[in-house]
């Protein structure tokens, strides 16, 4: 269950929407949560209360899980695949460690790769560059992470007026 607070706003007319891609729906998380600068009409994909649903209706969900270590195959010729397995439907982050410090370190030579996934295994395409455009060669060690991230909410809002402090929301 997620809880919004709308911290004081007073629009005189909105839409509320909330959804699993935000304004545009192209897969990429990143880009796909970004604001927009036109009107954008977001389509709505998750039921929203005003009261506390009836959890007989509304049972809370369980979260995703990784199936399989993740691991890197392919080569430089065909490119890459991060493959990735996970129980449920989940937008990904993938993170390669490439300079070996254990933390992902944007702006140096770590990657990160986004991608929406399927429950199943996945791949997740790697062209071979690091995060500094070179190439990295063969036989390097590479390290690295997956943080699944499960039921994504955006909240698309357009012409929000008097709203001086921020939308927050909460995830109890």
């Amino acid at each position: 269950m997620t809880t919004l607070h709308l911290n004081g706003m007073q629009p005189f007319v909105y839409g509320v929407y909330c959804n699993r891609t935000g304004v545009f729906s192209t897969g990429n998380a990143v880009t796909d949560r970004r604001s927009s600068a036109s009107i954008q009409t977001p389509l709505p994909e998750y039921k929203l209360f005003l009261n506390d649903p009836d959890p007989v209706d509304y049972p809370s969900t369980v979260l995703p899980t990784l199936t399989q270590q993740p691991k890197v195959s392919g080569c430089a010729a065909s490119g890459y695949c991060v493959e990735v397995g996970v129980d449920k439907v989940v937008d990904a982050e993938v993170f390669l460690d490439l300079n070996g410090n254990g933390v992902y370190n944007p702006g140096t030579v770590d990657v990160i790769l986004n991608r929406a996934l399927a429950a199943g295994t996945n791949c997740i395409p790697w062209i071979g560059l690091n995060g500094l455009g070179v190439v990295v060669p063969p036989g390097t060690f590479i390290s690295g992470f997956v943080k699944a991230i499960a039921y994504l909410t955006n909240f698309p809002i357009y012409d929000a007026e008097n709203n001086l402090n921020g939308v927050r929301m909460y995830y109890p």
